[in-house]
């Protein structure tokens, strides 16, 4: 893409509140003592002396060794440390000291190639598979990626360095110390609900947020108000406002931005009527990757940062290597042959024919995102500052995806006839119309569900895929959430009842809804095979349904051979009493014998063939104690049990090993 940084911000463009900071702010604070003392307080709030332990105590230490005075508490004394000695080493070496430290300190959050986790490799290859492309990515494309990725995180944490390193910059050091350490924990990833970014580690495939110079300044009054100025003056302010409070309170700077950005945001809910919906489509192509994530701030969107947009916008373009005059493999990369970029730029002239980044070729490219923006009902021509659907098109142009913003990238309701309509004009797009059909058909179901009404055989056997599966609109949801719920209330004993074949019915179900509704399928005609039915289900669904299918037909041994030990035990007298194989069951619980034990008089009064003293050889000391009496009674050798017991335990059994013959005269 050009070498354009779209985070960059432009001094002359500052915005007018952060004007009136350089003019009036610097005249209004006190000395820089001061100063230090409220960011050590501030910085104290977040554990800063915690998370940068070596710098923050080799500066105390020294302060501490030239007797300096340090006001605050412990923490607070040790961040005024730092901060003091922060001060003098620019005051000394001046801005270029500065625009060295904090040129420092984003290639030290940046991540490595090494880092990079295996989820992000799974996600650039599931944009292959969604762009068409079934395969892993070689060698030279994951370079090339690693690279950009790298590179995208370098340019968003270093529009705020430039920036806090400027020296128009108007913030005293300690903010922009506060500013850079909440920063360099954040992603760009932004959730409405929550008001907060994801955080981020040495693994975060993420860019860092963008940085907005407006909010930015918001954060600062907050937090300088309350710790600097006037603590209760800003209370009395904004003491309506609870969360404000809280987070100024806790100088939660990730928060605080997050709320002041959304705050700030033109955030616009979809109506509920379709017939209230007001809004329009707005196409973004490569080069808007930084639009595109703007757009998704606060989504589901994956393109909430612009790399993976970018991937998007560029996957299934990569220079083929068979096509290539010169033929590249991976063991020319570990040969520590360089891929030369001299050639890779995008020549205006050339009209977008072509379009060459970082090693990847763009013939004509068609992908591009089209996504839908509501219209403020009470500013006309003022768009939301996000996106409410998208529709993207894959690099040959072809409708690839269509999201929204509810659970699983769905569309909201009020929007599918207007998506629906601008899918279908684009190419690609009548692959969607049964999706379309099949959400509208679930929104009619789901309003006549919440009225009470009925279902039309029709309407049942389109719900149950009688005919057919209903296909998923949903990015993400192998299912509507709709289906569920509706199948719920109106469950299969109403749909056969309403006419629904039931042969039909049992064909389209899982063998786990076969099995809970046996009864029903059978009396309205179902031929269900229901031994096969018990070899396709768990042992949990045969625990709880074994009286229906064992009244119903089926085989106990196959019962038996399809439940675990524990399941059976707590139906032996049931399954005996249908057939099973006694000896079967005893062979499934030879795996834990203290099972034979408990039902042992039972297992051998309906014949089964158990060798008691061996099986008194196999228990553990405590099962023998807890089956003594029945053990016993069942023709077990006394006094190969008393080998198992111990003194204690032999007497307070005294009596009724005696009675069996024991010889305690030793005991």
């Amino acid at each position: 893409m050009p070498a354009t940084n779209h985070n960059q911000i432009n001094h002359e463009e500052i915005t007018s509140q952060e004007n009136d900071i350089n003019t009036t702010e610097r005249n209004t604070q006190a000395s820089s003592r001061f100063q230090n003392e409220i960011g050590a307080k501030v910085l104290a709030l977040v554990n800063f002396e915690s998370k940068h332990k070596d710098i923050v105590e080799s500066s105390f230490n020294k302060a501490r060794q030239n007797k300096e005075k340090l006001p605050g508490k412990n923490n607070e004394r040790r961040n005024f440390a730092y901060l003091s000695r922060l001060n003098n080493m620019v005051e000394k070496y001046g801005d270029k000291a500065e625009r060295k430290l904090w040129e420092a300190s984003a290639e030290n959050v940046v991540m490595d190639y090494e880092d990079i986790p295996d989820a992000y490799w799974k996600q650039q290859e599931q944009i292959l598979r969604d762009n068409g492309q079934g395969r892993e990515l070689s060698r030279y494309e994951k370079e090339i990626l690693a690279e950009d990725l790298i590179e995208k995180q370098r340019e968003s944490i270093t529009s705020w360095t430039n920036y806090l390193g400027d020296k128009n910059c108007p913030y005293p050091l300690w903010f922009k110390v506060y500013a850079f350490d909440g920063i360099s924990k954040m992603s760009n990833a932004l959730n409405l609900d929550d008001a907060d970014y994801s955080r981020r580690d040495n693994t975060t495939a993420l860019s860092f947020p963008k940085l907005n110079a407006e909010i930015l300044a918001k954060v600062y009054r907050q937090i300088n108000n309350f710790y600097g100025v006037d603590k209760e003056d800003w209370l009395s302010k904004n003491s309506d406002d609870e969360k404000l409070v809280s987070l100024v309170k806790s100088a939660n700077f990730p928060k605080l931005y997050a709320k002041e950005l959304i705050d700030t945001k033109v955030i616009l809910k979809t109506p509920e009527r379709t017939e209230d919906v007001h809004g329009d489509w707005f196409e973004y192509k490569l080069g808007d990757e930084e639009k595109i994530a703007s757009l998704a701030e606060g989504t589901r969107w994956c393109v909430v940062d612009p790399n993976v947009a970018h991937n998007y916008l560029t996957y299934g373009q990569y220079s083929n290597p068979e096509e290539d005059e010169y033929e590249y493999d991976d063991d020319d990369w570990e040969d520590g042959e360089e891929y030369d970029e001299e050639d890779d730029d995008y020549d205006d002239d050339d009209q977008a024919e072509t379009y060459e980044d970082d090693g990847i070729k763009v013939e004509n490219p068609e992908a591009k995102f089209i996504i839908f923006r509501l219209e403020d009902p009470n500013s006309p021509g003022v768009f939301a500052s996000n996106g409410s659907a998208s529709i993207r098109l894959d690099p040959d142009g072809m409708v690839a995806e269509v999201s929204g913003l509810g659970e699983g990238q769905a569309i909201e309701d009020a929007l599918i006839p207007i998506v629906k309509e601008k899918t279908l004009s684009l190419p690609g797009g009548e692959k969607y119309l049964q999706k379309f059909d099949d959400k509208q058909t679930l929104i009619r179901l789901d309003k006549k569900m919440e009225k009470g009404q009925d279902l039309t055989k029709e309407e049942l056997s389109f719900l149950y895929e009688i005919d057919r599966p209903i296909a998923t609109l949903d990015t993400y949801n192998r299912e509507d959430p709709r289906i569920p719920e509706l199948r719920k209330k109106y469950g299969i004993e109403y749909a056969v009842e309403k006419g629904v074949d039931a042969n039909k019915m049992v064909s389209s179900l899982e063998p786990e809804e076969i099995a809970k509704n046996l009864d029903t399928l059978l009396e309205h005609g179902a031929n269900i095979d229901i031994n096969e039915l018990v070899s396709n289900v768990n042992t949990d669904i045969i625990f709880n349904n074994i009286e229906s299918l064992l009244k119903n037909g089926a085989d106990a041994n196959n019962i038996v051979n399809n439940m675990d030990l524990s399941d059976t035990y707590g139906y032996l007298y049931t399954l005996l009493d249908y057939g099973a194989d006694v000896n079967n069951i005893v062979k499934k619980f030879s795996l834990r014998p203290s099972s034979i034990a408990s039902g042992l008089d039972v297992l051998l009064e309906h014949g089964a063939t158990i060798d008691v003293n061996k099986l008194v050889s196999d228990l553990e000391p405590l099962d023998i104690l807890r089956h003594l009496s029945t053990l016993l009674e069942c023709g077990a050798d006394v006094n190969l049990l008393i080998k198992k017991m111990s003194k204690k335990d032999i007497a307070y059994y005294r009596d009724i090993l005696r009675k069996y013959g024991a010889n305690l005269d030793t005991y």
